[in-house]
């Protein structure tokens, strides 16, 4: 897709690589049951300058099939881990990002937590942030007069 508006090309692609951010992202996922360590992989992930984590509160299969639906009671000794909730940490981070919460999760968990990590790829990142601005003040403010001028739903 071109952005060509004005016949200024090169403006337009410099704005896209300026707003669009996803090249080199990927989403950090661990779900644990132990939220303590939890906190400690997101406590060393700001202490390595890695920020922007979420933590959802999650419920794992055994957990709604064993509790939630009494057709299923039977199968509770197939989910030994169902009981209590799970914690699910997400963090989009750059390629070093990851390798650091990958080794940060395996230090801090061990062989006992019970839990999964994985990565996902990130087809389009951007940040919405008034204090960690990635344009120029230029570029800033032609987007902000763009915006001002789209018609609103």
């Amino acid at each position: 897709m071109t952005l060509e508006r004005d016949g200024n090309l090169e403006r337009d692609e410099n704005l896209k690589r300026l707003t669009d951010r996803s090249e080199g992202h990927q989403a950090f996922v661990c779900i644990l049951k132990d939220y303590a360590k939890l906190e400690a992989i997101l406590l060393a992930c700001v202490e390595h300058d890695i920020s922007g984590g979420t933590i959802l509160d999650g419920r794992g299969m055994g957990q709604v099939l064993c509790q939630d639906i009494p057709v299923f009671l039977h199968l509770r000794d197939h989910f030994p881990e169902a009981e209590g909730d799970s914690y699910v940490l997400l963090i989009v981070a750059t390629d070093r990002e990851l390798e650091l919460c990958f080794e940060l999760a395996e230090r801090i968990c061990g062989p006992s937590a019970q839990g999964v990590i994985f990565a996902l790829p990130i087809l389009r990142f951007k940040r919405f942030s008034p204090i960690h601005s990635y344009f120029s003040s230029s570029i800033s403010e032609e987007v902000a007069e763009e915006s001002e001028q789209m018609p609103k739903d």
